[in-house]
C-alpha cells in the first residue's frame, strides 16, 4: 500500500511540475504575492468552517452519551481533519477520533455520530457543488462544455449520497458488513463481535433520526455554514487576483471544482497535482486565465499546511493529556 502510495504521489508531482513549466512558476509566484494580507480573512473563513464542522459533529452525538466539551470535541475534530488531509482515503482521521475521545465518549455512541457526520457533511458538500455549479451554468460567462460537466457530475453524486444517507436511516450497516463477508479476500478477526456492534450503532443511528430530527437538522444547518465559510475562503483568495467577471461566480467555479476532483482522485496523497490539473483544465475550458485557478490552490495548499500543523498540534496535546490520565488512573 505504502508502494501504491508512493507511486500516486509521484504521479502527482510530476502533473505538479508539469502545470508550472507550462504555466509558469514565476507568474504564479507574481500571484500569490497578490494575495497578500487577503489571506489572513482567508485563514479565519478556514477557522470558521472548522469551528462550524465540529458543531454538525456535535449535533449527531447521541443526548446523555457524551462528557466532552465542544473544546475537546473541536481538537479531536481537528486533529483527525489533519490526519484525513494527509493520508488517501482520508479514514485514518476517524480512527484517530475514536482513540482520542473513547473515554469521553462510549464506543458505540462515537461510531454512530461519525457515520452520522460524515453521512450528513458529504450530502452537503455534494449539495453546495450542486448549487455551485448550477449558478456557474445559469450566471457564470462560460461555455456550456465546461460547466454543464461539473453539473451533471454534481447531481449524480447528491443523489448517491441521499441513498446512503437513506441506507443509514434504514439501518443497514450490520446488513453491509454481513455482505462484505462474503467478498472473497475479506475476512474479520471476530465477525460475530463486529456484527454485533454493527447492529447496536445501527440501532442508535436509526434511534437519532426518528427521536430527534431538530438534531439532524440543526447538523444540517451548521453543515451549510462550513460550506458558506469555504466558499468564502475561496473568494477572498481569488479577489486580488480576478481583474474581469464575478469573483463569486469564480469562487464556485473553483470550490466545486475542488471538490469533485477531491473525491475523484481520493487515491492521490492530499491530491498533489490533481487538484491544480483541475482547476487549470476546467479554467481553460471556461476561458479563464488557468494561472487563477492553480495559485489559488496552491494559496489554499498553504492554508492547509498551517491548518495540519494546527490540527497535529492538538491531537498531540489530547493524546498526552490521555496518556497522562491513564498513567494517574494506573499508579494512582
Amino acid at each position: 500500500m505504502q508502494a501504491l502510495n508512493a507511486f500516486f504521489l509521484g504521479l502527482g508531482l510530476l502533473l505538479f511540475i508539469a502545470l508550472l513549466a507550462r504555466i509558469g512558476a514565476q507568474g504564479i509566484f507574481d500571484k500569490l504575492a497578490r494575495i497578500g494580507w487577503m489571506f489572513v480573512p482567508a485563514l479565519l473563513a478556514y477557522v470558521s468552517s472548522q469551528l462550524l464542522s465540529t458543531m454538525t459533529w456535535r449535533s449527531c452525538v447521541p443526548p446523555g452519551s457524551s462528557r466532552a466539551s465542544y473544546w475537546e470535541l473541536l481538537k479531536v475534530f481537528w486533529a483527525g481533519h489533519a490526519l484525513n488531509t494527509m493520508t488517501p482515503g482520508g479514514g485514518m482521521g476517524e480512527v484517530l477520533k475514536v482513540s482520542l475521545l473513547r473515554d469521553k465518549v462510549g464506543g458505540r455512541p462515537l461510531v454512530a455520530s461519525l457515520i452520522l457526520y460524515n453521512g450528513i457533511n458529504s450530502t452537503s458538500v455534494a449539495i453546495a457543488a450542486l448549487i455551485g455549479s448550477l449558478a456557474c451554468v445559469l450566471w457564470l460567462d462560460a461555455p456550456l462544455v465546461a460547466t454543464m460537466p461539473l453539473l451533471i457530475v454534481s447531481l449524480i453524486v447528491v443523489l448517491g449520497f441521499l441513498a446512503v444517507l437513506w441506507l443509514v436511516r434504514r439501518g443497514t450497516l450490520s446488513k453491509a458488513l454481513t455482505l462484505a463477508q462474503r467478498i472473497p479476500f475479506v475476512s474479520f478477526r471476530d465477525p460475530q463481535a463486529i456484527a454485533d456492534h454493527a447492529r447496536d450503532v445501527d440501532q442508535l443511528m436509526c434511534k437519532f433520526f426518528r427521536e430527534r430530527p431538530g438534531y439532524v437538522l440543526r447538523a444540517a444547518l451548521f453543515a451549510s455554514g462550513a460550506r458558506i465559510a469555504q466558499v468564502i475562503e475561496m473568494w477572498c483568495l481569488l479577489e486580488p487576483l480576478v481583474t474581469e467577471g464575478n469573483v463569486f461566480l469564480i469562487a464556485l467555479l473553483t470550490q466545486t471544482t475542488s471538490t469533485l476532483t477531491t473525491w475523484a482522485t481520493a487515491f492521490v496523497p492530499g491530491q498533489v497535482g490533481t487538484l491544480e490539473g483541475g482547476s487549470a483544465a476546467i479554467f481553460q475550458l471556461a476561458g479563464l486565465n488557468p494561472a487563477l485557478g492553480v495559485t489559488a490552490i496552491i494559496a489554499r495548499r498553504l492554508r492547509t499546511v498551517l491548518g495540519v500543523g494546527i490540527g497535529l498540534l492538538l491531537g498531540g496535546r489530547v493524546a498526552w493529556e490521555l496518556r497522562r490520565t491513564n498513567l494517574r488512573s494506573q499508579y494512582g
